[in-house]
């Protein structure tokens, strides 16, 4: 091999010798990089919507409203004993509220309203369904003018009842505050009820 064959290929192995540490430099300063970044948390799985129950929903007056739209909250709270109980049985809460108002003297000489002298507005009766303690929303029914000029002093009342979903048990599992009163005065300060267990009553 004569001499210019001899430089020509040391030049090579030069430019190839350079090339490999080149790569092993680059394959390194990825490890770095990547042992440098923390991994990603994986995202919390969201709560399991609860699947239709006809024990709580009145079709169709099911209430689903996003919390703040117009409307009040009721807010409840478990005793230890029924918080432990329910979450043993996977059982829910069921918010009743009926919205009506008492017929006046001129109402009842019309024959409006059923045999309690009550009307209803929005159907009467709604249920919400939580999965625990904690607050459900409702949105008030618009009362017609035509029907609460014949309500006593033009006022929609709403009753409020809670119980278990009976979701675990056909039974009723809780004894809970109950709130009857003016629309108005849930709207203003919301409705808080305690439950426990009709056992610790």
């Amino acid at each position: 091999m004569n001499r210019l064959c001899l430089c020509a290929a040391a030049a090579a192995l030069v430019v190839t010798g350079c090339k490999g540490r080149a790569s092993s430099n680059a394959a390194a300063a990825n490890q770095v990089q990547a042992a440098a970044t923390p991994a990603a948390t994986p995202a919390a799985p969201a709560a399991p919507a609860l699947s239709p129950n006809t024990n709580c929903a009145n079709d169709p007056h099911l209430q689903t409203p996003p919390v703040g739209s117009p409307g009040f909250d009721v807010t409840v709270t478990l005793s230890p004993k029924a918080q432990q109980a329910l979450s043993a049985a996977h059982e829910t809460l069921c918010i009743s509220a009926e919205f009506y108002g008492e017929v006046n003297d001129e109402g009842r000489r019309r024959h409006i309203g059923d045999k309690m002298d009550q009307v209803y507005f929005g159907g009467g009766e709604w249920r919400d369904e939580i999965a625990g303690a904690g607050p459900a929303h409702f949105v008030v029914p618009p009362a017609d003018p035509g029907t609460l000029k014949y309500v006593t002093d033009g006022k929609e009342q709403v009753l409020i009842n809670i119980f278990t979903g009976r979701r675990s048990s056909p039974d009723n599992l809780l004894a809970c505050d109950a709130f009857q009163d003016d629309v108005k005065l849930a709207e203003s300060g919301g409705v808080h009820a305690a439950c426990k267990l009709i056992s610790e009553s």
